[in-house]
């Protein structure tokens, strides 16, 4: 079976088109977002960290983007807190530190931010930065999925095919792999034909059809 074993950095093309399209000329004018990120607001310390991330009308500076990311993160702002994170993961302009990035993915996960939760549980799942732990992998993975993280559902229903920090359930991993297939994850999709034959023909169609009304539940109608 496929596992999803790296790191989602969830938003961050949607960051790239903002940028891009609200900001498309090298060296636009910054004093005004620069003049309120100065004061503290911490939405406009976030947007300015986006941009030097970007190189989008400043030049691209991790260092930076970090430093502005960090004040809107102490400041409680989540997607700041997940960026900061990302960047001690791959030690984009501060050193790499899988301990600085658990303790900034677990601040945004407990906000409910699906890309952190997924990150978190890929920590607790691998021992990067934590110890592993497949019960809080599954956890985080679980609080992801039900939010609709396609990653997420792929690597909870291989925790629940193998037996890892939940029990071994082979309904419950098609589930999570037929509903990450349908959301158009391509590892479930292959995932899923496997984890079909560990079923009856009867309990695939009870699979289905609990699918479907999970659907149904979550559209409101």
């Amino acid at each position: 079976m496929i596992l999803q074993c790296s790191f989602a950095r969830s938003g961050a093309l949607a960051a790239l088109i903002v940028c891009l399209f609200l900001f498309p000329a090298y060296g636009s004018d910054v004093s005004d977002l620069m003049q309120a990120a100065r004061k503290g607001d911490a939405k406009s310390q976030y947007d300015l960290g986006i941009r030097y991330r970007e190189g989008e009308t400043v030049k691209r500076d991790f260092a930076k983007a970090g430093r502005w990311w960090r004040l809107a993160a102490r400041q409680g702002h989540v997607k700041a807190q997940f960026e900061l994170a990302f960047l001690y993961l791959e030690g984009q302009g501060v050193p790499k530190d899988y301990d600085e990035a658990a303790k900034w993915f677990l601040i945004a996960a407990k906000r409910g931010l699906a890309g952190a939760q997924f990150n978190l549980g890929l920590m607790y799942a691998n021992g990067d930065g934590v110890t592993q732990d497949y019960v809080r992998a599954a956890r985080w993975y679980r609080a992801a999925a039900e939010q609709g993280h396609t990653a997420a559902q792929n690597n909870l229903a291989i925790l629940h095919t193998k037996g890892k920090g939940v029990r071994q359930d082979h309904k419950s991993a098609y589930f999570w792999f037929l509903l990450a297939a349908r959301l158009g994850d391509m590892n479930a999709s292959q995932n899923k034909m496997e984890a079909a034959k560990n079923l009856t023909p009867e309990e695939l169609a009870e699979v289905n059809q609990k699918l479907i009304e999970f659907i149904k539940n979550a559209s409101g109608n």
